[in-house]
């Protein structure tokens, strides 16, 4: 395990071992673990446009959802709208491709 400090008191730190890394300032945190996945603590902004956001990285927030206009019984308007990464199979190909010729 390897931590990082600016000073021996400071609450703001780096750390590494095998499986997991934190980065942290105070109550504020970011971990990674290999086993469990991503964990953010603390407030959260993103900055990008809300067609650019992706939920399990196929669903996106329908814009016209999004401007404002009222979904009724009579003219429904969808949450989330079904985007597939289609983007990146040609991408995922390529990879594929480059470990076969190295078997």
């Amino acid at each position: 395990m390897k931590v990082i400090k600016e000073s021996e008191n400071s609450s703001n730190f780096l750390l590494f071992e095998e499986g997991r890394s934190i980065v942290a300032s105070g109550p504020n945190s970011v971990g990674v673990t290999r086993d469990n996945g991503v964990f953010i603590n603390g407030p959260v902004s993103f900055s990008s446009t809300i067609d650019s956001v992706k939920f399990a990285g196929t669903f996106r927030i329908n814009p016209l959802a999004a401007s404002g206009l009222p979904s009724t019984m009579v003219t429904p308007i969808p949450m989330f709208i079904i985007e597939p990464p289609l983007k990146g199979i040609s991408g995922m190909a390529s990879v594929a491709s480059i470990f076969k010729s190295l078997m």
